[in-house]
């Protein structure tokens, strides 16, 4: 929510752990790690090594190569309108100090049906120099890891047609063989009228699951 944080805790001096957490479920997604090397005396409580403050949203971080990755919602007011307006935002730490190295941020319009947070509900998925996330309203973005600049971007909402559920879309990408893999579950063009929360006659145009390359963002 936007009053929580996430803390990185260490032990003494040393917040190095040898192994990334690059996608939502780890390295072999499979939400384990290997038993780490370092020796820890667990009889001393952690401390806080740094924390953030992270907005609206669902999605837990993720760590690449020393940095890590927070996807969330911010609120900036907007002089024209004189109005909150949400933007989805991807932030860049470095791991050990906590320091901010970007953030990259686009303007979107949710709303939840069930009136929960309006945020992001995935985790960023970081490959190579790559880092691909995908935001509540359905849009896919792959991001240069060094300075946050966008290469690609793909609206699956618009371009597959679907009709907004309950919750927004939350399938954190998996990235396989040069491919980007996220659940889409696009409508035909007769449904998408059909009144809110009436799911039971939304029908499905084939496209549940899509694999996108990773170069281009191009259909595959």
């Amino acid at each position: 929510s936007s009053r929580s944080k996430v803390r990185v805790q260490k032990k003494i001096n040393n917040t190095v752990s040898g192994q990334d957490w690059p996608r939502f479920l780890g390295a072999r997604f499979d939400g384990s790690v290997e038993q780490s090397r370092l020796s820890i005396d667990w009889k001393t409580p952690p401390v806080v090594a740094w924390s953030i403050e992270v907005g609206d949203g669902y999605g837990l971080g993720t760590v690449s190569k020393g940095r890590f990755f927070q996807l969330d919602a911010s609120r900036q007011f907007n002089a024209v309108t004189s109005r909150l307006a949400s933007r989805e935002r991807l932030r860049c730490f470095d791991f050990a100090s906590g320091a901010e190295i970007w953030s990259k941020s686009n303007s979107y319009q949710y709303s939840d049906l069930l009136g929960y947070e309006d945020g992001p509900r995935t985790s960023p998925t970081v490959v190579g120099d790559r880092v691909i996330t995908y935001g509540v309203t359905g849009v896919l973005r792959c991001r240069d890891v060094k300075d946050g600049t966008e290469i690609w971007s793909v609206d699956t909402n618009t371009a597959y047609g679907v009709v907004q559920n309950f919750f927004g879309v939350g399938s954190s990408p998996l990235v396989l063989d040069g491919k980007v893999i996220v659940m889409v579950g696009g409508s035909p063009p007769e449904d998408q009228n059909i009144a809110p929360m009436q799911l039971d006659r939304v029908t499905y145009n084939g496209t549940a699951v899509v694999a996108f390359d990773l170069d281009n963002g191009r259909e595959v």
